[in-house]
C-alpha cells in the first residue's frame, strides 16, 4: 500500500512540475485533469476547464476532425501516438489567439470506459526562431550571390581575355549553381545526385552519361568542395576527354565503404570511355591541383587519377562522417 502511495505521489510530483501540457480526458471527450503547464500555456485556470469539452482549447475549425482522429485512435490497436507521428497542430488561447503545438497522445481502457491523456507542447516560439533563420539564410544566399555576380561581371569587362578569364568565369558560375542547390534547402544540405547532374547538365544527356548511387545528403562544406572538384573533372572531360566527341561516355557512381577502422568512407569513382586516346599529362594543371588539394586537406581523402589509353579514371575516398549533413 504505501508503495503504491509513493507511485501516485511521483506521478503526481511530475503531473506537476512537467514543462509541457498534460490534459486528460474521458470517453466524451470531457477535461479531467489539466497540469500547472496547461494553465500556463491556455490561460484558463483548473477549476475554469475540469468537466469542460476538450473543444474549448481547440480553433472551432479544427474541432470536427480532431473528434475524429481520436474516435480513430481510440479504435485502433495502438496505444500512443508520439509527437512525430502526429502532423502539427494548434491550440486556443483563452484570450482568443492560436498558437502551433506539438501533440502526444494515449489511451487506457478501464472496463468499458476509455480514457485518454493527451501532452502538449507550445511550438510558437520554435516556430518564430524558424522562420527568422530562414529569413536570414536568404539574405546570406542573396548577398553571396551579389558578390560573385558582381565579382563575374568585373571579369567579362576585364581588359584581355583568352582561355583564364574564360575558366575562371566558368568557376565563378559553378560556384553560383551549388549556393543555388543550397537555398533549394535552406542550406541544410544537398544530394549528391542533385549536385552531380546539376554540375554535367551542360554538357551530357542520358546517350552520354550514367549517374548512380545511393542517396546520401551533404552538408554545406562539402557540396560547394565537391560541386568544385565535379565541375573541374567535367571541364576537362569536355576540352580533351570523353565530353569532347560525341560517341565519349561519362560514368559516375559512388558507394559507401566500411575501411580498415571501422570508419565509414565515400567513394567515388568518375570515369570516362569512348573518347579520344588519353596521354598523361605532362605536368598538373590548375585543375588536378585544386581536386587533390581541397579533398587532401580539407577532407583528410584520397585521389587516385589513371590516367589509361581507353579513358580517364578518377576514384575520390573521402572519410562519410566529414560531408553529411546534420538530419
Amino acid at each position: 500500500m504505501e508503495t503504491e502511495d509513493a507511485s501516485r505521489l511521483l506521478l503526481a510530483s511530475l503531473f506537476s512540475i512537467s514543462p509541457d501540457a498534460i490534459i486528460s480526458v474521458d470517453q466524451e471527450h470531457r477535461v479531467t485533469s489539466f497540469n500547472d503547464a496547461a494553465e500556463n500555456i491556455f490561460g484558463y485556470q483548473r477549476n475554469e476547464v475540469l468537466g469542460q469539452p476538450l473543444d474549448l482549447l481547440l480553433p472551432e475549425r479544427f474541432r470536427v476532425t480532431h473528434a475524429r482522429e481520436v474516435h480513430k485512435f481510440g479504435n485502433a490497436p495502438e496505444v500512443a501516438r508520439l509527437m512525430g507521428e502526429r502532423v502539427g497542430i494548434f491550440g486556443l488561447h483563452k484570450d482568443g489567439h492560436e498558437f502551433p503545438a506539438e501533440a502526444a497522445i494515449c489511451k487506457l481502457t478501464l472496463g468499458e470506459k476509455r480514457n485518454y491523456s493527451v501532452l502538449l507542447r507550445d511550438v510558437t516560439e520554435r516556430k518564430r526562431q524558424e522562420v527568422h533563420n530562414q529569413l536570414l539564410m536568404h539574405e546570406l544566399e542573396h548577398r553571396l550571390r551579389n558578390v560573385l555576380t558582381r565579382f563575374q561581371i568585373m571579369i567579362e569587362h576585364s581588359a584581355g581575355g583568352g582561355a583564364f578569364r574564360d575558366a575562371l568565369l566558368d568557376r565563378v558560375k559553378s560556384m553560383l549553381r551549388s549556393y543555388e542547390l543550397l537555398g533549394r534547402t535552406s542550406w541544410r544540405g544537398v544530394a549528391v545526385n542533385d549536385l552531380i547532374t546539376d554540375q554535367l547538365k551542360p554538357h551530357v544527356s542520358n546517350d552520354n552519361s550514367r549517374v548512380e548511387g545511393p542517396e546520401i545528403v551533404l552538408n554545406t562544406d562539402a557540396t560547394q568542395a565537391l560541386s568544385m572538384v565535379i565541375h573541374e573533372l567535367t571541364t576537362n572531360a569536355v576540352k580533351y576527354g570523353a565530353l569532347s566527341v560525341p560517341e565519349g561516355h561519362v560514368a559516375v557512381s559512388w558507394r559507401q565503404e566500411t575501411a580498415l577502422g571501422a570508419r565509414e568512407m565515400f567513394v567515388l569513382e568518375w570515369r570516362e570511355y569512348g573518347g579520344p586516346v588519353v596521354k598523361p599529362p605532362k605536368r598538373k594543371g590548375y585543375g588536378t591541383n585544386l581536386i587533390r588539394e581541397l579533398l587532401t586537406y580539407e577532407f583528410s581523402g584520397t585521389v587516385d587519377q589513371h590516367y589509361a589509353p581507353e579513358g580517364l579514371t578518377c576514384n575520390i575516398v573521402l572519410p562519410l562522417d566529414r560531408l553529411l549533413a546534420t538530419p
